[in-house]
């Protein structure tokens, strides 16, 4: 047998997966870099309540909130750092090593084709308030990863 169309063979299928990117990276550099500061009078806790927290979405007021994510109770950074989300499991809600790699802040910007919509689905995220989000997953970035059971405050 000759092996010379199965090396092709090979190189093609490198080259092709090669092209399609890097899975789990989210494509928002240029989103990122037009971003404003975050103003500092605007709490990420109180948006996540007012603006993703309702019955239907991410509250505490069901047994199985979307993506599995309660974004209300108290202990949210335990939910979110160093987790799979379940819509691209190949990402982390918030990634600890690249903050701006971060599921979350993908899905209030752009998310990745396959990974669900936009957030928040009614309402959109003005951009000093995604810039507050992205403040707000740099600063928990750290927080210990224990399973999502912590009780820590607001």
């Amino acid at each position: 047998m000759n092996a010379r169309p199965l090396f092709r063979l090979g190189l093609l299928l490198v080259a092709a997966l090669g092209l399609g990117g890097c899975p789990g990276q989210l494509e928002n550099a240029e989103e990122l870099s037009q971003l404003p500061a975050c103003p500092g009078n605007i709490d990420v806790r109180e948006l996540f309540i007012t603006k993703c927290g309702s019955a239907i979405c991410h509250g505490n007021t069901t047994d199985d909130p979307s993506g599995g994510l309660d974004l209300v109770s108290p202990g949210v950074e335990h939910r979110l750092v160093s987790v799979q989300s379940e819509k691209c499991g190949e990402l982390l809600r918030v990634d600890p090593t690249n903050p701006d790699n971060s599921f979350l802040l993908g899905k209030v910007i752009d998310p990745p084709a396959g990974c669900g919509s936009r957030m928040p689905l009614v309402g959109r995220l003005s951009p000093s308030e995604v810039a507050c989000v992205r403040a707000y997953i740099h600063s928990i970035a750290d927080t210990p990863v224990d399973g999502g059971n912590a009780e820590v405050g607001p």
